[in-house]
């Protein structure tokens, strides 16, 4: 275990022991804030019920299904963008036009096409990566030295075989860039997007847990779920890091 692992669970468990002591001693001026011991009961007991479990696994699905749609339509827009710069020209306008529009703007607008309901958060989380995916896929194709594209071409590869073979492993620094920025967006979006769309009980993930709950001024569980929302950004965060390490890392690409 390194030394920086070492130094984020020491401030974690600091940072939980803080919870825990200034919860107990304030208690009496503010009741709804828990200890952090209440809150690690009650999602314990969230977790035995399937309650927590369901509104997790909804919320994966979501933004599972919204992410990996919006990486690949953005893979097959940048290698179109790459062949033909009329069509990149355009992409390119309209990236500065909607990229730096946040999902919950459009709201509206995704509301009147698609209605209250599933389609229309992963319509949102589409907004929310497709975006930055397609300026990271973009700028890591075009950073491609040519030569390589001129020895693929000359031994005969396929359009296909040059970019699995060539451009994607070239590109990959850009790619995994805009992957991790994209997932950060993308959970953000979906967290948000449940806590409107779930009024109606339409989609009834994470943000509508949290949503639910305060509501009867349930803190505990809205504290449970928080915690749930922070423990799967760690896991992807830890993901991305793994690939890191593994690939561009490996290559000695990066230090």
């Amino acid at each position: 275990m390194n030394i920086k692992r070492i130094s984020s669970i020491l401030c974690l468990i600091i940072l939980v022991l803080l919870w825990e002591v200034l919860a107990t001693l304030y208690s009496h001026h503010n009741p709804l804030i828990p200890a952090f011991s209440q809150v690690i009961q009650q999602m314990y007991k969230e977790f035995a019920n399937c309650h927590l479990l369901y509104a997790t696994f909804v919320s994966l699905v979501l933004v599972l299904a919204g992410y990996l749609l919006s990486i690949s339509l953005a893979l097959i827009i940048s290698i179109i963008c790459i062949k033909f710069y009329w069509v990149k020209a355009f992409f390119i306008t309209l990236y500065k036009i909607l990229s730096p529009l946040p999902s919950v703007a459009i709201l509206p607008i995704i509301l009147l096409i698609s209605g209250l309901n599933s389609k229309s958060i992963i319509l949102l989380i589409l907004h929310s990566v497709f975006w930055p995916m397609l300026a990271s896929y973009i700028i890591g194709f075009t950073s491609v030295p040519q030569i390589f594209d001129d020895f693929s071409s000359n031994i005969g590869f396929s359009p296909i075989q040059k970019y699995t073979i060539v451009f994607i492993p070239s590109a990959f620094p850009h790619i995994l860039t805009g992957l991790r920025t994209s997932w950060g967006r993308s959970w953000r979006s979906l967290i948000s997007a449940e806590a409107i769309f779930g009024i109606s009980g339409a989609t009834q993930g994470l943000g509508y847990y949290i949503y639910y709950h305060r509501a009867f001024a349930n803190m505990s569980n809205v504290f449970a779920g928080i915690i749930i929302i922070i423990i799967v950004s760690l896991l992807a965060e830890e993901l991305f890091s793994i690939i890191e390490n593994n690939s561009i890392k490996k290559w000695g690409i990066i230090k």
